[in-house]
C-alpha cells in the first residue's frame, strides 16, 4: 500500500519574540530560535503594524529592521546575534508582490543607516541615530536599548551616543561640535 504524501498548507506562520535584555538573552531559548531563523536563509518579515524590532548584530557592524522588513534571507545568513526590541511577531511572506515590499522596506532602514554612516561628525551620527530609532519605535523601547548597540548600527562609541541622547533630553536642538578643548602642554 503506497503512502501518500500530505504537505500542509502553512500561510504566513507567526513565531512570538519575547523582549531579551541583551543579545544573548539569560534563557536564550526564544534569541536562539530567533538566530538560527535569520541564518537559515528563509524570508520573513515583520509585520507592518510590529511596535518593535531587530538589531541584527553582524561581524563588524549591526543592523536594524523594524515594521514591515524583510530579515533572513541573504540580509542575515552571517548574522552574529540578535537583539530584540519589544514584542516581535515573524511573518512568512508567501506572494512574490509582498516579498518585494517587505525586501524595499528591509533596503529603506539600510539606506537610512548609510546616510547616517557618512555624516563625518560622530556626536552628530549619534544624535541622529538616536532621532530616527524614536521614529521608528516607540519612545520608551528606543531609550531602552543598549548604547553599544545604537553606537554599533552607524559607526560612534556608547559614550557618544550618551552624550548625543543627553542633548537631546535637554531639548537644546543643537549637537554640540567638541566635548572639551584640546590642551598642549
Amino acid at each position: 500500500m503506497p503512502l501518500a504524501s500530505v504537505q500542509p498548507t502553512i500561510q504566513r506562520p507567526t513565531f512570538d519574540i519575547a523582549v531579551s535584555p541583551s543579545p544573548q538573552s539569560e534563557s536564550g531559548d526564544n534569541n536562539t530560535a530567533l538566530l538560527n531563523c535569520l541564518r537559515s536563509g528563509q524570508l520573513h518579515s515583520l509585520p507592518a503594524d510590529c511596535q518593535g524590532g531587530l538589531i541584527i548584530l553582524k561581524s563588524f557592524y549591526a543592523d536594524f529592521a523594524g515594521a514591515g522588513a524583510a530579515i533572513g534571507g541573504e540580509f542575515d545568513r552571517h548574522c552574529t546575534a540578535v537583539y530584540t526590541i519589544g514584542s516581535v511577531r515573524l511573518e512568512r511572506r508567501t506572494s512574490r508582490v509582498e516579498r518585494e515590499e517587505t525586501l524595499q522596506t528591509r533596503i529603506a532602514y539600510a539606506e537610512k543607516l548609510a546616510d547616517i554612516t557618512q555624516v563625518a561628525v560622530p556626536l552628530r551620527r549619534g544624535g541622529l541615530i538616536v532621532d530616527y530609532l524614536s521614529q521608528w519605535l516607540p519612545a520608551e523601547l528606543a531609550m531602552t536599548i543598549p548604547q553599544e548597540l545604537i553606537g554599533k548600527l552607524v559607526g560612534v562609541l556608547p559614550v557618544t551616543v550618551k552624550l548625543a541622547g543627553r542633548s537631546r533630553q535637554q531639548g537644546t536642538g543643537e549637537m554640540p561640535t567638541m566635548i572639551a578643548p584640546l590642551r598642549m602642554v
